[in-house]
């Protein structure tokens, strides 16, 4: 098993300012979703796509929300944060890459290339620390 790293940080959250779905969203400083817009990709990569949505789930409440792009479309996940150890990102990251190819960070990009676009497979008791860290960042701002 390769060396895993478990370093969740409220600076490496991927979010929308206008989908405020979790516990604090004055401790985040995310993006417009226009912004998002402004440097899209030609193509949804694979790879990357494929990374979004192979990431270990930290914690998941079901429901319906509407695109934001169309509101007559309606979407599955309200509120669920996926991580691959470093990075965390809302469920609607994924849709919105897959849909309407938006920008991702370089940054996570380039975590995502230097894991060869594969999610680490985590033990129970490192699941048990993300979600102890996922918790200091969304419930105590940490």
């Amino acid at each position: 098993m390769r060396n895993v790293m478990l370093s969740l940080s409220r600076d490496r959250v991927l979010g929308f300012k206008e989908h405020p779905d979790f516990i604090k969203p004055e401790l985040f400083e995310f993006n417009a979703i226009h912004e998002y817009l402004l440097h899209q990709p030609d193509s949804v990569d694979e790879n990357v796509l494929k990374y979004l949505k192979n990431g270990t789930n930290l914690a998941s409440h079901r429901g319906m929300d509407k695109d934001i792009f169309n509101d007559e479309k309606m979407i599955l996940g309200t509120f669920s944060l996926y991580t691959d150890g470093y990075w965390i990102w809302h469920w609607y990251i994924t849709y919105y890459y897959e849909h309407y190819r938006i920008a991702l960070p370089f940054a996570f990009l380039q975590t995502a290339q230097n894991n060869h676009f594969m999610i680490p497979d985590f033990n129970e008791e490192q699941r048990r620390e993300l979600v102890r860290q996922m918790k200091e960042i969304f419930v105590y701002g940490s």
